[in-house]
């Protein structure tokens, strides 16, 4: 099983923003990605982490670099 990779608040900030920059929504996010609309939503809220299969979904999605939904660990 895949381990939650370290997520904050900026992180949920920044798809949200990717999505309404999209023009999009987290039902279309989840259709075009594979990943759970409740795990979209989840994520959004903080209430859960993203693991690698998420990132390389959103990264493709979106077409940008994995590293803007990975922290750099320099947050607790």
């Amino acid at each position: 099983m895949t381990q939650p990779l370290k997520i904050d608040h900026s992180f949920a900030e920044m798809l949200r923003h990717l999505i309404e920059a999209r023009g999009g929504s987290q039902t279309t996010l989840a259709a075009g990605t594979g990943i759970a609309e409740s795990t979209i939503s989840e994520v959004l809220s903080g209430r859960r982490g993203l693991n690698l299969k998420h990132v390389v979904a959103l990264a493709r999605y979106f077409h940008v670099g994995p590293a803007v939904f990975i922290g750099d660990g320099t947050k607790p």
